[in-house]
């Protein structure tokens, strides 16, 4: 069980360990740079963690957005109509009315 707050901290090799890692991190990142389909998969990794950031953000702020309609929007693809209530119109009690595939 938990019961201090060091407990929570991350563990940390000492200062003298800690700058040969970073050195060798540093060396690893720069080689990364250098290898030619990184650019490929940096794209493709960046157009999927766009959708997923915009669905966990609206679910933080209780918004109810679908992955699907978070790909239309990222597409600016509207549909003329939205498939569940929203805006002034919706409420919480509604929410039992409202089904989710």
């Amino acid at each position: 069980m938990y019961n201090a707050t060091h407990q929570f901290e991350p563990m940390l090799p000492g200062s003298v360990r800690q700058e040969a890692l970073l050195v060798q991190a540093h060396l690893l990142a720069r080689a990364a740079l250098q290898l030619p389909w990184l650019r490929h998969v940096t794209t493709d990794l960046r157009r999927l963690l766009r959708g997923m950031n915009s669905y966990y953000t609206n679910r933080i702020e209780g918004q109810l957005t679908r992955p699907h309609e978070i790909e239309q929007a990222l597409r600016q693809d509207f549909p003329p109509t939205p498939s569940w209530p929203r805006g002034n119109g919706w409420r919480m009690e509604n929410a039992e009315n409202v089904c989710f595939p």
